[in-house]
């Protein structure tokens, strides 16, 4: 069922609102509670993963690559050092 004050509700209300449901959870069953506790805890994990990487490609198109950047290359697409002697034809 939709919560009809969810646009309402400031942050520190869904955190209230988030805490009181886990403890009415608390009369299940220690499997089940553990369950809802456990996916609580991916849900915020998957939402700060979600936060960090959209921070990062903001400041990544922000400051661009410069000269000076280190990059790295996979071990696959690494090619052998060529000697010096080598000639591209």
């Amino acid at each position: 069922m939709p919560d009809p004050d969810h646009e309402t509700r400031t942050s520190d209300d869904l955190v209230g609102v988030l805490f009181r449901r886990l403890h009415l959870m608390r009369d299940m069953s220690e499997a089940a509670f553990r369950a809802a506790v456990e996916g609580a805890l991916v849900a915020l994990g998957r939402a700060a993963h979600d936060e960090a990487e959209a921070r990062a490609r903001r400041l990544d198109d922000r400051t661009g690559s410069r000269p000076t950047d280190v990059t790295v290359t996979a071990w696959g697409q690494r090619r052998p050092e060529t000697e010096s002697f080598d000639v591209d034809r």
